[in-house]
């Protein structure tokens, strides 16, 4: 059964009309199971799990995936895989309002050449500006080789930051592209200045401390997300990076996460996963004619 190998899935039940997610442990947090090659299961560290669902196993006689404790007694049988669109289902054998589903789009481990089918696959437009954009999340476009997506002013930071995710995933004709605010212009054409295998992101020009990866804390000014440039490559590593570890921390908090949890996150992924590969401050605020030149 290698569609199950290095999976990430979540335990569900249905509830009137909507699954919702399995409160685990003692201490509550979601199931989600991750599975290896070898058949164990593996499971994040900050992710309470019921200890005696230990492994799972293929019953051929049967035709069941079997999860069983560590005495290999069998906990949960499920139905062979089920694709849907972009979702895998694993439904409960004797009780189809349970099942196993895997997150949509986002893959454990981002790889550009390997990342989910698009959901629509509509006929690719044509822009003015060739293979650059600026995508303006709501508003009206300034000039040819704007697109605007129109996302509703109520949503929220997350579900913005996955539209854009479909978005550029969809559109593979694209090279460099700007993210813009609705409620921003732009001084000029924002890729002449853009530099090779770089991010450029506005600030609201707030320093903080930012800790990387390797422990070292530096003086950071925190992203405002009213201005994103870079080719579509690494945008797309930016928004899988903080879309997935908001899935994590929306996991371990067992509720939906705020605005500012969301900004937080974003402003982690940029300063961790981007350090040397990220251009903050002045140069890109005076990109911007709403914004003050610092």
């Amino acid at each position: 059964m290698t569609i199950l190998t290095g999976k990430t899935w979540i335990y569900q039940v249905l509830s009137t009309s909507n699954w919702i997610q399995v409160g685990m442990g003692s201490g509550g947090g979601a199931l989600m199971l991750r599975f290896l090659s070898t058949g164990q299961l593996k499971v994040p560290t900050n992710v309470r799990f019921m200890p005696e669902y230990s492994h799972w196993q293929f019953n051929e006689t049967t035709q069941l995936i079997e999860l069983l404790n560590q005495n290999e007694k069998v906990i949960l049988s499920l139905k062979t895989p089920v694709q849907e669109r972009n979702k895998t289902y694993l439904l409960g054998a004797n009780n189809e309002q349970a099942r196993l589903v895997n997150f949509e789009l986002i893959e454990a481990t981002f790889d550009l050449a390997n990342a989910p089918q698009p959901l629509v696959s509509d006929e690719v437009p044509h822009y003015a500006a060739g293979t650059q954009l600026v995508i303006r999340l709501s508003g009206e476009a300034e000039h040819a080789g704007i697109e605007t997506l129109n996302i509703p002013l109520t949503a929220s930071v997350q579900t913005i930051l996955l539209t854009l995710y479909r978005y550029l995933l969809k559109h593979d004709e694209l090279s460099q592209v700007a993210i813009l605010g609705e409620k921003d212009q732009l001084t000029n054409w924002p890729f002449e200045v853009l530099p090779d295998d770089q991010l450029m992101l506005s600030d609201g020009g707030i320093p903080y401390i930012a800790t990387l990866n390797d422990g070292t804390k530096i003086e950071a000014l925190s992203v405002d997300g009213r201005l994103i440039i870079g080719n579509r490559t690494m945008l797309l590593e930016l928004l899988s990076d903080c879309l997935l570890r908001c899935n994590q921390a929306q996991i371990t908090a067992n509720k939906v996460l705020s605005n500012a949890s969301v900004a937080t996150i974003l402003n982690q992924t940029v300063y961790q996963d981007f350090a040397g590969r990220a251009v903050i401050g002045q140069r890109v605020r005076k990109l911007l004619k709403s914004s003050e030149t610092k």
